[in-house]
């Protein structure tokens, strides 16, 4: 059996954590919560999917709902990203690029009906 957690894949994901990491602290020395936001004044797709996860993780499926409804689908892309070419080789590409471009689709419908009723909380 191959191990999973290999050197690389360790690497890899503790190179996105710090780049987020680096990100948000960033992010807090210039004072924004959104660069999207702070710049053309109107906010992301992923707007309030932080909040969301956390809101899931202490099991408020309310505040779930509230803050991002996508916000997994926005998780699971993010991951689909970082472990793309481990993913490609194990399953087909058809069905990797099929979920992946489902969990957007997903991402943008509920964005844009959001915008419709303004019921993006930032």
């Amino acid at each position: 059996m191959k191990k999973i957690f290999t050197n690389k894949f360790i690497k890899r994901h503790l190179i996105v954590v710090g780049v987020f990491i680096v990100y948000f602290l960033i992010l807090h020395l210039l004072g924004w919560s959104c660069p999207i936001k702070d710049i053309f004044d109107i906010p992301c797709p992923t707007c309030g999917t932080t909040r969301s996860l956390i809101s899931l993780m202490l099991l408020d499926f309310k505040g779930y709902l509230f803050y991002q409804p996508a916000g997994v689908s926005v998780l699971i892309c993010l991951l689909l990203f970082v472990n793309s070419d481990y993913l490609i080789k194990k399953i087909r590409p058809i069905y990797f690029y099929s979920f992946l471009y489902l969990n957007i689709a997903f991402i943008v419908i509920v964005y844009i009906v959001r915008m419709i009723n303004q019921t993006i909380y930032f």
